[in-house]
């Protein structure tokens, strides 16, 4: 009984820390030795196998302990549920999820938390959606994770109102918001058009002293992109770096579409200068956009200067839109010439 307790422990040790092979290990050597294995010693194993993202070995030890004559807690099926998402099984996860009433158990916030991500990751949002509203109508609490599924389920279905609801609904509660589902809220109002409520909330999270990451930085001024909002773009740009936040590519080429879009080449020019004096190395899509900036600019020896540094491979299409403007351009400007001398002919 003593071993039994000791080894219960050992597996429960191994499961928070995620080793689930040492905890499958010690599980089979209760088995091999003949020591009885408890619910409570079945679901510290199968907890292990499922935050290890073993989810094959979770849902067949939650097999065999119904093969065993075990009872099955709700920690069993909590567990089971999660390890269906981790294995994009939403279907089973979401019958293991409606079986708990009919074993004598009321869903708790885990269970809920765990059914929905699974939705969630299968891509049935109306059902994620479905199962945060019964949660509340059933008096359960949602938590961070529970938000998260939901926020995630809003912004596949591009749900930006619902999502900014929710947001707010989770701060009165007292839930914690991370940075993970500011950013992903700050996504989703960038992907639906709402330029000026992606700022406000990035502005908020500052105010709520929560650290931007690059994601952040990045996802907001894509927000500002799509909406032609060139300045304050840059202006999240220049905060970057004061933040501790070197820009990356992805920073570059969104802040260089915003100001390529609203024909500011000279501050896509003056980007290129920084990232020139960066680590980086210019991929397609930035250099075709810069190349872009320098010919509306009529900026040709810069121009010139992009098109003669870029690799031999040309399949990027920015790259390649960025050469065909080129040649457009320099047609355009020859026939502007022939014209105007055209013109002064006529005048002589």
């Amino acid at each position: 009984m003593a071993e039994a307790r000791r080894l219960t422990r050992l597996l429960s040790k191994h499961g928070r820390s995620r080793q689930w092979t040492k905890a499958l290990q010690v599980f089979q050597d209760m088995e091999t030795r003949g020591i009885q294995c408890d619910t409570i010693a079945c679901n510290a194993a199968l907890s292990a196998c499922e935050k290890g993202h073993a989810w094959r070995h979770a849902l067949e030890m939650f097999g065999s302990m119904q093969d065993g004559c075990l009872q099955r807690d709700l920690i069993s099926f909590n567990s089971a549920i999660s390890a269906c998402e981790k294995g994009h099984l939403w279907r089973q996860g979401l019958s293991l999820f409606a079986g708990i009433p009919e074993q004598g158990f009321r869903p708790d916030v885990f269970s809920y938390s765990a059914a929905m991500s699974a939705l969630e990751k299968g891509q049935q949002w109306p059902r994620a959606l479905a199962l945060f509203s019964e949660m509340q109508r059933q008096g359960c609490a949602p938590n961070g994770v529970t938000y998260g599924a939901a926020l995630g389920a809003c912004g596949k279905s591009l749900q930006w109102d619902v999502a900014m609801q929710l947001l707010g609904q989770a701060q009165r509660q007292g839930v914690q918001v991370d940075v993970v589902m500011f950013n992903a809220s700050i996504s989703l109002l960038g992907q639906s058009q709402q330029w000026e409520k992606a700022v406000g909330l990035f502005t908020a999270m500052q105010a709520g002293r929560l650290r931007p990451t690059e994601i952040s930085f990045n996802a907001t001024i894509s927000a500002c992109e799509k909406d032609l909002q060139w300045a304050a773009a840059l202006a999240l740009f220049f905060q970057m770096q004061p933040s501790g936040l070197p820009p990356s590519n992805i920073t570059y080429s969104a802040t260089l579409s915003a100001c390529e879009k609203g024909a500011r080449w000279e501050e896509a020019l003056q980007l290129y200068g920084y990232l020139q004096r960066s680590s980086l190395q210019l991929d397609g899509i930035t250099r075709g956009l810069l190349l872009s900036a320098a010919l509306k600019g009529a900026q040709w020896p810069r121009a010139r200067e992009l098109l003669l540094g870029a690799p031999r491979s040309l399949s990027d299409d920015a790259l390649v839109y960025a050469c065909t403007m080129a040649i457009s351009m320099i047609g355009q400007r020859a026939q502007f010439r022939c014209r105007s001398s055209s013109a002064r002919g006529c005048a002589a």
